[in-house]
């Protein structure tokens, strides 16, 4: 996770995509949590025995913008104004691509079959 404002203490943590509310347009993301600052003072034997067996986890609400979808994921496309006929289609995420500065949030590229790719932003895609 990244860019949250509301819990800046959980960016650059993990998480487990749980569900997606359509009504809200978030995900339900599960996060093992421990104080960054605390996490990064341990020896790293204990932060890999904590990563393994998180001593607490919680179900947070997190824009679309908010998260990044593991390469290899298989998504399906929806919203898309401009090229509405690959909405509804489904394919595999093969890279994120950063906005850079000024840019407009980056994309996910999408492989929709082997000759076959595109780039969409990450509210037009849905597990």
């Amino acid at each position: 996770m990244h860019s949250l404002q509301s819990q800046p203490q959980l960016n650059g943590l993990d998480g487990q995509i749980r569900s997606y509310s359509s009504e809200r347009d978030r995900y339900v993301v599960r996060v093992a949590y421990i104080d960054q600052e605390v996490f990064r003072s341990l020896p790293p034997e204990m932060q890999l025995e904590i990563s393994l067996h998180p001593p607490e986890t919680r179900d947070i609400s997190v824009s679309c913008n908010n998260i990044r979808i593991a390469v290899g994921t298989h998504v399906r496309l929806e919203g898309l104004e401009q090229r509405v006929q690959w909405n509804g289609k489904y394919g595999r995420i093969v890279k994120w691509i950063d906005g850079g500065e000024g840019g407009d949030g980056g994309r996910y590229e999408v492989r929709l079959s082997r000759q076959y790719a595109v780039l969409v932003k990450p509210q037009n895609v849905r597990l």
